[in-house]
């Protein structure tokens, strides 16, 4: 056996005793936290605003470069 027929196999006995919808129900919640862990993460450590100011520091030094092309010309 692979280990992708061991996958499917796992998957197939975790399944194997609920219904469908119960399955979607239990689907989405779990995407729901994840994205709500994932943004309580970001916001904790910052990502967000690193990343803006990060943005915001590109745009500046895109800016300083025309600049001083500009200037040598």
């Amino acid at each position: 056996m692979t280990i992708l027929d061991y996958i499917v196999d796992f998957l197939t006995n975790l399944i194997g005793g609920i219904d469908f919808e119960t399955f979607l129900i239990i689907f989405g919640v779990t995407i729901l936290l994840f994205l709500l862990i994932r943004e309580l993460v970001t916001w904790y450590w910052k990502m967000n605003k690193i990343v803006r100011l990060q943005s915001e520091q590109i745009r500046l030094l895109q800016d300083i470069l025309s600049e001083m092309k500009k200037d040598y010309r």
